[in-house]
């Protein structure tokens, strides 16, 4: 039988002895324990205020030396008492606690007990409201389990009653204060009965939920799990589709049954995506790589592919990057810019897209505005939940601007929304990489690159970028060619490790005697080339080669 079964029985069987089946019981006694731990300093502390107390009466009610005797019994015995055994049960606590906890109590009841005993010896009629101060201690402040309360109680009762001497009480208050004590005795008890029954179904309930919420939690998941492997093998065909559509595409362009497939095979692709990020987040599958690169080169691929529908829409973009180096996941940062600029162009009606950054310290500020309808304020509160979509949105999942939020909450780049008629902004803090703040990159212009490799491919296409970046390149093929050449004012040298003539280890030796920024690229991932890269200050990357990460690291060269 299954713990919930146990529950359910439980439950409706009923408990009035506050007893539980061994599985039950065994977790019950733990949260017991774990109440008593965590509150036995204050208790400690309590007590051993209230001995102080009546240390102090004592000489005012009792003889003096009574008096002496009694304070010599609650300072010298039970104050000690009291305070190693709570710091025993709070630093330390073993696994006999209850033992401890209960010695402390009857000891301290026996003192009280004994006092007034000592007092009524004296012909001092002493009250017995210590010995009642103990019991509430028992039954409900020290919160020990009913039936060792009880019995503690009982047996200090007990004591009491056949400890006073009755020579010197009288017999009518001797039987008032031991009637009155058993009536105090049983309305605890009885108080205390009903306080851990309550306890004990509150438990039954708060284990019934967090079983439910376990079962519940776990459903989920395997729901997550076969989204997640449905939406992988759906795209699988679903690319297929796509590439056919843009076939008919190229062979039928003004078709309009062509235009709507390639529309519905692009919304289908889109939600698909949207359904596995969101699988993904919610298996807590996405764990972000951070990494260096351009914000530059982030804003220019994930706007690219919008173009066709800034035209058909007749939206203008404007972009007003300051170039520079970021910190953060390539791959999810652009989910999130994909999805906003998607937002924008489904939902906003607008004529005009602003993409800006602003340099703020050591965070850059990147904004995605536009001039549309703006999103009303009780639509703000809501807006990146899942499943939500504007009154007017016949299309989509609701998990676009969802999946924009908890992207950046895993990145940890703030989100921030300002909305009004005519204008919404959606702004994300993005940390730079190394707090470096880069100049525009017109200012590059006159920095020459010079590269090194024995690729001649490699060597024009990397020729082909970084002009297209503003640089003057030279190319050199091999390490000799690139010793000759080298000798030059140089903005940066970047090097392919293995030359066919040689190795870059004497580009890098070189650059570093002569204050030259270098690159090394290599596919090479052992540790003494990494050792040796960062002895000669020079930058390592690891091929293949990331454009974002390589503009990044130039951009970072003052």
């Amino acid at each position: 039988m299954d713990k919930l079964s146990i529950i359910n029985h439980t439950i409706t069987k009923g408990f009035p002895w506050l007893l539980f089946p061994s599985p039950l019981e065994a977790d019950f006694q733990g949260l017991v324990r774990q109440r008593i731990l965590n509150r036995v300093l204050h208790i400690g502390i309590s007590a051993s205020i209230f001995v102080l107390i009546f240390s102090v009466l004592d000489w005012f009610m009792l003889h003096p030396n009574v008096a002496m005797h009694t304070s010599f019994i609650r300072l010298g015995l039970v104050m000690p008492v009291i305070i190693i055994a709570t710091l025993w049960l709070y630093f330390k606590p073993p696994s006999y606690y209850l033992w401890i906890y209960s010695a402390t109590l009857s000891i301290t009841g026996l003192s009280i007990i004994y006092i007034i005993w000592l007092a009524h010896s004296q012909g001092i009629n002493l009250p017995y409201e210590g010995l009642m101060i103990v019991m509430m201690y028992g039954f409900f402040i020290m919160a020990l389990p009913f039936y060792l309360a009880l019995s503690i109680n009982i047996i200090m009762v007990v004591i009491y009653a056949l400890s006073e001497p009755f020579l010197h009480l009288n017999f009518t208050n001797y039987i008032n204060n031991v009637l009155f004590l058993s009536v105090v005795l049983i309305s605890a008890a009885i108080g205390a009965y009903v306080t851990e029954h309550s306890q004990r179904a509150n438990f039954l309930r708060k284990r019934t939920l967090d079983i439910l919420h376990h079962n519940t939690l776990q459903s989920i998941q395997q729901k997550n799990k076969y989204l997640a492997a449905a939406s992988h093998d759906i795209r699988q065909p679903l690319q297929g589709i796509a590439l056919m559509g843009e076939v008919l595409k190229q062979s039928q362009p003004n078709n309009i049954h062509v235009q709507h497939l390639n529309l519905s095979i692009s919304t289908l692709n889109a939600m698909f995506t949207q359904m596995l990020d969101i699988s993904k987040i919610n298996l807590n599958l996405l764990q972000p790589k951070i990494d260096q690169f351009s914000l530059l080169d982030l804003i220019e691929q994930n706007t690219q592919g919008f173009t066709p529908r800034f035209k058909q829409h007749n939206i203008q973009l404007t972009m007003d990057i300051h170039p520079c180096s970021i910190n953060s996941d390539f791959t999810m940062l652009s989910r999130v810019l994909h999805n906003l600029i998607e937002n924008t162009l489904n939902h906003s009606q607008c004529s005009k897209i602003v993409i800006s950054s602003t340099l703020i310290k050591n965070v850059v500020e990147l904004s995605v505005k536009d001039n549309g309808q703006g999103i009303s304020k009780n639509m703000q509160a809501s807006i990146f939940d899942e499943f939500i979509k504007g009154t007017d949105s016949q299309n989509g999942l609701g998990l676009g601007l969802t999946i924009v939020s908890q992207f950046c909450k895993k990145l940890n780049h703030p989100l921030r929304l300002t909305s009004q008629a005519g204008e919404t902004l959606f702004t994300i803090q993005i940390p730079l990489a190394d707090g470096i703040m880069t100049e525009n990159i017109n200012s590059h212009n006159d920095n020459k690159i010079l590269l090194i490799d024995d690729d001649q491919t490699v060597l024009r296409d990397l020729e082909e970028m970084f002009t297209s970046w503003g640089y003057q390149v030279t190319c050199v093929n091999g390490i000799q060619h690139a010793m000759n050449t080298i000798k030059q004012d140089w903005h940066c040298v970047i090097s392919d490790w293995n030359l066919g003539d040689g190795c870059g280890e004497d580009i890098i030796k070189y650059c570093y005697k002569n204050s030259i920024p270098s690159i090394l690229i290599s596919s090479n991932k052992s540790k003494d080339l990494l050792r040796l890269a960062q002895d000669y200050n020079s930058q390592l990357l690891q091929k293949p080669i990331s454009p974002s990460r390589l503009r990044a690291k130039l951009l970072s060269i003052k």
